[in-house]
């Protein structure tokens, strides 16, 4: 076998392990607010896309097309489709009745996964193809050992373990952009990399807005390329060189394949696609505590995505990632100084369309692509005029840069220490290498489990140190496993932070009895909590409303409270 062939299977093995552990810690992680808006979306587009193909609806049917594709319309639909698609394959015989269990509970145990479950596959199944394809890439750039920091590295980090389960779209853009960047790469001397550079990043758009970004940073690219070209030859090239494959695959066919699995914006097409950006420009503010202050609209502090990052990504990674970005940027430095201009290297690159790269005579500046890929999301973030904070996910896309990074580092700090040793006694020590540096992230992640979003690294002390230091512990209302007892389902619940579709979706999943209901404070027997600084107040109205400051139940991260449930005070009086 091949050596290409064996790192094709080695890739395939990693995307499936990651795949299978996903599938088996997913039924702990509660529907999280969007999630349960998203599943309901998807739930339309899916039934559409199966009465299409079943010609109970025309595709021309705009009435019909906008009635399902109406719902959640603010977002691209790629993933809410494909996990609609998926539910209806997963899906049993319906229920007549819209909040019935859509498994079955009988004594023989459920007929078929969950429906939510359903829903996460392709999220889950994108999350581990994207760790497939880190460790191709790391063999590429390091080694296949080494390459093992990048891909299992990526999942095991705690944020990223927690939102790889979820039908949100926050994993998978990651891994669109990461694959958007490999074809770029490779676009220089292969023209079917050149034309997948149109259709990653056309995926990637079609799943969340922040893949817009890297139209102009890969026109840049190209750009820098062109005028490194003109400096090194004294000539200027012609303005048509710019007119690379990868460069028009990215503006011809990223937008054709956006439109194509966005049926909402089939008709009215400029209106609507200005209603999304306006949408997103103007987006809805969150609340985010950051060293014990709470933040709710903008400006947030500059440091905080840096903070944040210092503090979630485990240390070892965060070292090696700095010293691989050292490596690859003296490489770029070195190659810019060594590269000599060739004939007429531009002529060349552009006679040359679909292999711009193949005869220019500037660097490529690869390894500092990778630096800037991984720091421009957390700068982004740091910009005082960026409206949304929700937290780490909104800069995950720099994590798998940011492992590759770090599987380079790791992979030039050993290569030059174990130089003396034999290939026996290197192999061996460098799996031991890459196990401690894994070992700080794989335990954070295994125990606090699925409630990630609390969890911090070492250097803060983990999720105790980052309750003192006034870190956010948790967003979106999730995760209740052992919350309720038997008695639960018939009291009248306080939802707090759990949007109501998610909860009509546990209705569906069998997790909840059809009988739970629903109910204001006021009138409610139970109520949850989930804590986060300005969720305080709402505490304080559990305890005045039900006389009483002690929990029924509590979740709990290295003893910092995440979730709690309130019982309502029984009072008895004389005589009685």
């Amino acid at each position: 076998m091949s050596r290409s062939l064996r790192t094709l299977f080695a890739a395939l093995l990693v995307a499936a392990l990651s795949f299978t552990v996903l599938l088996q810690t997913e039924a702990s992680v509660g529907i999280v607010r969007d999630e349960g808006i998203y599943m309901a979306a998807s739930r339309r587009y899916g039934e559409w896309v199966m009465n299409v193909v079943r010609g109970e609806v025309s595709v021309g049917d705009q009435k019909q097309r906008d009635r399902a594709f109406r719902v959640n319309a603010e977002h691209p639909a790629l993933m809410k489709t494909i996990a609609g698609i998926s539910a209806e394959f997963g899906r049993q015989p319906r229920a007549s009745a819209v909040d019935a269990p859509a498994v079955s509970t009988d004594a023989g145990g459920p007929a078929g996964p969950r429906e939510s479950t359903t829903y996460r596959i392709p999220a889950m199944l994108v999350a581990s193809l994207g760790a497939g394809l880190l460790y191709w890439i790391g063999t590429q750039l390091a080694c296949s050992l080494t390459a093992l920091v990048a891909a299992c590295g990526f999942l095991l980090l705690p944020r990223v373990f927690f939102h790889a389960h979820l039908h949100c779209f926050d994993v998978p853009v990651a891994v669109w952009i990461l694959a958007t960047a490999a074809c770029w790469t490779r676009a220089g001397t292969s023209r079917v990399a050149g034309v997948c550079v149109g259709i990653a990043l056309g995926l990637a758009v079609a799943t969340k807005h922040n893949a817009l970004f890297m139209l102009p940073m890969l026109l840049g690219h190209e750009a820098l390329a062109w005028c490194l070209r003109w400096h090194k030859t004294r000539r200027r090239p012609p303005w048509r060189a710019l007119l690379t494959l990868r460069v028009c695959s990215a503006l011809v066919v990223a937008p054709l394949v956006v439109f194509a699995t966005w049926p909402w914006l089939w008709a009215d097409t400029a209106e609507r696609l200005l209603e999304y950006l306006e949408f997103h420009r103007l987006h809805a503010y969150y609340n985010m505590e950051f060293l014990g202050v709470n933040y709710n609209e903008p400006p947030m502090p500059a440091s905080y995505p840096f903070m944040m990052t210092l503090a979630t990504v485990p240390w070892t990674l965060l070292a090696l990632a700095g010293a691989g970005a050292w490596f690859v940027i003296g490489d770029d430095l070195n190659e810019m100084r060594g590269a000599t201009p060739g004939g007429d290297s531009t002529t060349a690159a552009w006679d040359d369309f679909f292999t711009p790269a193949k005869n220019a005579a500037t660097p490529t500046f690869k390894g500092s692509g990778l630096v800037v890929l991984a720091i421009f999301p957390i700068l982004l973030i740091a910009l005082p005029s960026v409206p949304i904070f929700g937290g780490t996910k909104h800069w995950l896309t720099a994590y798998p840069f940011m492992l590759l990074l770090a599987s380079v580092g790791l992979h030039r700090i050993t290569t030059r220490a174990f130089r003396g040793l034999s290939e026996q006694h290197r192999v061996v020590t460098l799996t031991l290498c890459v196990a401690c540096v894994l070992a700080p992230a794989t335990l954070s992640t295994a125990s606090s489990h699925p409630f990630e979003t609390a969890q911090y690294n070492g250097v803060v002390g983990g999720a105790q140190g980052g309750a003192r230091m006034g870190l956010n512990r948790g967003y979106w209302g999730h995760s209740m496993d052992g919350l309720f007892d038997e008695q639960s389902a018939a009291r009248p619940l306080y939802l707090h932070d759990i949007h109501p579709l998610a909860a009509r979706q546990y209705r569906r999943d069998g997790q909840w009895p059809t009988a739970r209901r629903d109910a204001p404070l006021g009138k409610s027997q139970e109520a949850l909590i989930f804590y986060e600084k300005h969720m305080t107040v709402d505490e304080i109205r559990i305890w005045n409303e039900y006389g009483t400051t002690r929990p029924a139940a509590l979740l709990t991260v290295e003893d910092v409270p995440v979730t709690a449930l309130y019982r309502r005070a029984v009072t008895r009086h004389v005589g009685e």
